[in-house]
């Protein structure tokens, strides 16, 4: 349809009044507004937590923490971690249950960022329809619903308060009243209080404030009265957060000062990054306008304004470099980056004032972009929440078992939840133990989830005696034998960095013997008269026939950190076949593999973690083999075996000096020194339930019914 200019006049006339309509709207009844947000993303937080009906591990945490403030420390160690957000959530604790207080105080601190965004928002760009776009950002940002899902609720608290920080910094840059400098930096100071990173974070900002600052202004007039605020806003925060010191003098003597540096940082954070912000398009498009709209910010608007935003963006990119959780810092990304696109959006408005057409297709062309990423953050969270959530209704029942029936002073262990990677150790588990059920626990994890070394402590021995019966491993590489136990003997494990991944297991239950008149048993059938001894490097195992030997297995981590495994058949028993499998382990990924020949595998792997390694097999053995790769990944059959058939895994050389010694462990002694009365098992990690289950002469079984959890209770001497 042809539209006359006269018709065209009208029509932008008409939308420009609406334009000027609703800023005037937007500017006279802001609060409302502000508010408004607010409710709807407390509203809609609150029911995506109430439909996904679950949530992840740091809630448990979060409710220990809460208990050491009300007195009931199951722990013993005292309140080590910033209060602030405890406090809270014991507010809500007075009137709601646990569970609902959780989620409604989630819902609250990721809600309450809107108010002093929205305030900060309309300082910087003088009100209009700017603040209500950035609230919106904060209020439903894609990075944002990903941490509510895991639990980082401390820190969006902090950083709540950061931007509340913000709107009284700006005005102290520009020669405010000494109150609000104070303001500034009592803000500042709850920061602290709320989360470790953001004590380590405003440092950042401050050091590198000052230096762009000196670098950029100090020619301008007022420098030094800008340098002046700096430094007495810094010195003043410092002094103001004294009262959170008892909960960061824990900090002096742990992990977090001994391994940040580059060498232990995670060698790919730049995949990291991609993986973070690659939530969708939106997320892309938005990340580069925003980016685009700061140093537009620095070189045409506010100097010091758009240092400020810069300031603050470095501050959360720098950490990703030498710091062991690289991805952490992204979460500070959305504070500076969000209020670039204002800034980005009138700039482009300024350029196309004289283009109605090009004007009002770019406006259309936001709000679009807007609308989309708001949308597909409601539903990230919704997904995300799904993924981390580890409190499921059975886990709940399970956790209600152990308040109920089990002495308050008991220690229960646990390998966590049937996952993959971080989200499947045992410290998922044992938060809520500790936080729901008020008992203290024995966990697996990666060492990088916890701070404290007498943390890490407990957590090295536990992964270690959840990997079986008997362990050998040295600094690099492990392996186990789980008695009486059918799968994963032996099960070969690798050490990245802080956890043993394993990699590749045989299985007694599917390792097939041929003796006599073609007579078929499996190593699990005659594993009742094993006998099993740790000697030096080894650990040998015997299977018998009768009154004969059949087969001695024997197990050792040679002196090059590689692994063998050995099977002495005796021919007296008429052994006329042995059929071994080697399966690959639960969430490891065999990415390819390279027959040379019957004797000689190798293969590229990776772990759950998405570590990647490159080894080999290599079978010693002087008669004849078939190997045939199968969904077990490889079978090897044995036709008329000869004395001995030898394993050799051959590993990458990833290790220190110290790689060559081999320690032993028993997991019953483990259990005894840890003092551990009960076990929770998830049901679907199958070695370690039929461990628990056919060992009667150490666990018990309880009445505890449940499709994913088990419970055993430790029969003590």
């Amino acid at each position: 349809m042809n539209l006359s200019r006269k018709e065209k006049d009208a029509i932008f006339s008409f939308l420009k009044k609406v334009e000027v309509s609703l800023e005037n709207f937007v500017s006279k009844h802001y609060i409302v507004l502000m508010v408004l947000i607010f409710l709807i993303s407390f509203f809609v937080k609150f029911l995506v937590f109430d439909l996904s009906n679950i949530l992840g591990a740091d809630y448990g945490a979060y409710l220990k923490w809460a208990d050491v403030l009300r007195g009931l420390d199951v722990v013993g160690k005292g309140l080590r971690y910033p209060p602030l957000y405890p406090i809270l959530l014991n507010a809500f604790l007075i009137c709601l249950d646990e569970i609902t207080a959780l989620k409604a105080c989630a819902a609250f601190v990721y809600s309450i960022i809107v108010i002093p965004y929205f305030l900060l928002a309309k300082k910087m760009f003088g009100g209009g329809i700017f603040p209500v776009i950035v609230s919106l950002l904060i209020a439903f940002n894609a990075q944002y619903s990903e941490m509510i899902a895991w639990g980082g609720n401390a820190n969006i608290l902090g950083l709540a308060f950061l931007t509340a920080f913000l709107i009284f910094w700006t005005d102290s840059l520009k020669g405010a009243t000494n109150k609000k400098k104070f303001l500034a930096a009592f803000l500042a100071s709850l920061a602290v209080g709320s989360h470790y990173l953001l004590a380590a974070y405003l440092v950042l900002f401050f050091f590198i404030f000052f230096f762009f600052a000196f670098l950029l202004l100090r020619k301008n007039k007022g420098f030094r009265e800008i340098m002046k605020t700096v430094l007495a806003i810094g010195l003043l925060s410092s002094v103001l957060s004294v009262p959170y010191i008892f909960s960061y003098k824990w900090l002096l003597n742990s992990a977090i000062f001994h391994e940040t540096s580059f060498s232990l940082a995670d060698q790919n954070p730049l995949y990291l990054l991609i993986n973070l912000q690659a939530i969708n398009l939106f997320s892309i498009a938005l990340l580069a306008l925003e980016i685009f709209g700061i140093l537009i910010m620095i070189l045409e608007g506010d100097k010091l304004l758009g240092l400020t935003l810069a300031s603050l963006f470095i501050s959360g990119c720098l950490p990703i470099f030498f710091t062991l959780h690289p991805a952490r810092w992204v979460y500070f990304w959305p504070i500076p980056l969000s209020l670039g696109l204002p800034a980005f959006i009138r700039k482009m408005l300024s350029k196309l004032r004289k283009f109605r057409l090009a004007k009002l297709a770019f406006i259309a062309g936001i709000t679009v972009l807007i609308s989309a990423y708001v949308t597909c953050s409601i539903y990230h969270m919704y997904d995300t929440i799904s993924y981390y959530g580890v409190l499921s209704p059975q886990v709940v029942f399970a956790l209600e078992y152990l308040k109920r029936y089990t002495e308050p002073d008991s220690i229960i262990a646990t390998s966590g939840p049937y996952r993959g990677g971080g989200e499947g150790v045992g410290h998922n588990y044992g938060w809520w133990i500790e936080g729901y059920a008020d008992r203290k626990s024995v966990s697996t994890s990666y060492l990088r989830f916890l701070i404290y070394y007498d943390e890490r402590e407990i957590a090295e021995k536990a992964n270690i005696l959840f990997s079986g019966t008997d362990v050998l491993l040295n600094d690099f590489v492990m392996i186990a034998e789980t008695f009486p136990a059918g799968l994963g003997n032996p099960e070969i494990g690798i050490n990245i960095g802080d956890f043993y991944e394993k990699l590749l297991f045989f299985a007694d239950n599917r390792t097939i013997i041929t003796y006599g008149q073609n007579t078929n048993v499996t190593l699990s059938e005659i594993k009742s008269k094993i006998s099993l001894t740790a000697e030096g490097k080894s650990i040998n195992l015997t299977y018998s026939l009768g009154d004969s030997t059949a087969i001695e297995k024997s197990m050792c981590i040679l002196g090059d950190s590689n692994i063998e495994v050995s099977f002495r058949i005796n021919q007296d028993v008429n052994i006329t076949k042995i059929f071994i499998p080697i399966f690959k382990s639960d969430f490891v990924s065999i990415d390819c593999w390279y027959v040379n020949d019957d004797k000689n595998i190798s293969l590229d792997a990776a772990t759950s973690i998405g570590a990647h390694v490159h080894f080999s097999i290599v079978l010693d053995y002087d008669g004849e083999v078939k190997t045939e790769m199968g969904k077990e990944f490889v079978n090897f059959n044995f036709e008329r075996p000869r004395k001995t058939i030898r394993f050799k895994f051959i590993l990458p050389k990833l290790v220190s000096a110290n790689s060559n010694v081999v320690k032993y462990f028993n997991a019953y002694d483990l259990i005894e020194q840890l003092e551990i009365d009960y076990f929770m098992i998830n049901i679907n990690r199958r070695r370690e339930f039929e461990w628990f289950s056919r060992d009667r002469n150490h666990f018990l079984k309880t009445n505890f019914n449940s499709d994913d959890i088990a419970i055993f209770k430790v029969i003590k001497p």
